[in-house]
C-alpha cells in the first residue's frame, strides 16, 4: 500500500481491497500461511528475483562494505545495513527496511538525519524494533513517504516536522511505551 499499488475501491478501503487480494492470492496458492504470517511461494519468490533484480536490490550485513556501483539505480532496498559513507548512492530508493540487530550505534540521529536528506524519494520506512530514542526534524524532507512504522522503538516523542508528510498514509506505533508527546500539527496529516 506504501508504494500506491493498492486503492480504495468505491466504499471499501485500501486496506480491505489489500486484504481480499491476500485472500484471493491464498485461495490460488500462489502464497502461503506459515508460522503465523504470509509468505510467497518459493518457486514464486524465484522468479520474481529474476524479474525484478535490476529494480531490487538487497545488502545483507556481510555486504556492508562492497556497494554495487549501479545501487543508485535500484529503487528498492529491502533487509538493508547501509555502508553509511556511500549513501549518497541510494538516492532514488523508495523502500528501506533497516533491521534492528545491525543498526545499533551511537550517533544513529546524525545517520537518520543523513539517510532523510540524501533518500528523498522514500515511500516506506520501516525502523521497527530498532533502539531510536528519537527521529531527526530531516524526516519532515521525506515528502513521498507514505508508510512509516515505529512499531516498539523506544522513542520518546515525534518531532513537528513530521506533520508536513501530507502524504503519510500509514504511521504504526504500537508498542512505544516511552512515547509521551505526538506532535501539535497531527491533523495536518491528511491522508492518514
Amino acid at each position: 500500500m506504501a508504494q500506491g499499488y493498492v486503492q480504495p475501491m468505491g466504499r471499501k478501503s485500501a486496506e480491505d481491497v489489500a486484504r481480499n487480494y491476500i485472500h484471493e492470492l491464498f485461495n490460488m496458492s500462489l502464497i502461503q500461511f506459515v508460522n503465523g504470517k504470509y509468505v510467497l511461494h518459493d518457486l514464486l519468490h524465484d522468479l520474481g528475483h529474476l524479474i525484478l533484480q535490476h529494480d531490487y536490490h538487497m545488502m545483507g550485513c556481510d555486504l556492508v562494505q562492497r556497494v554495487p556501483e549501479d545501487a543508485h539505480f535500484k529503487r528498492h532496498l529491502l533487509s538493508v545495513v547501509i555502508a553509511l559513507e556511500k549513501s549518497y548512492k541510494f538516492r532514488s530508493v523508495r523502500s528501506l527496511l533497516i533491521q534492528p540487530s545491525h543498526f545499533t550505534f551511537k550517533g544513529e540521529s546524525q545517520v537518520l538525519h543523513n539517510l532523510f536528506g540524501t533518500m528523498k524519494c522514500l515511500r516506506m520506512l520501516d525502523l521497527s524494533y530498532c533502539g531510536f530514542e528519537t527521529l531527526p526534524d530531516s524526516i519532515g524532507c521525506l515528502k513521498h513517504l507514505r508508510y512509516l512504522d515505529l512499531r516498539k522503538t523506544p522513542i520518546k516523542c515525534l518531532p513537528e516536522s513530521l506533520c508536513a508528510l501530507y502524504k503519510l498514509q500509514t504511521l504504526k506505533l504500537e508498542g512505544c511505551e516511552q512515547l509521551n508527546i505526538l506532535p501539535k500539527g497531527m491533523s495536518n496529516l491528511i491522508s492518514l
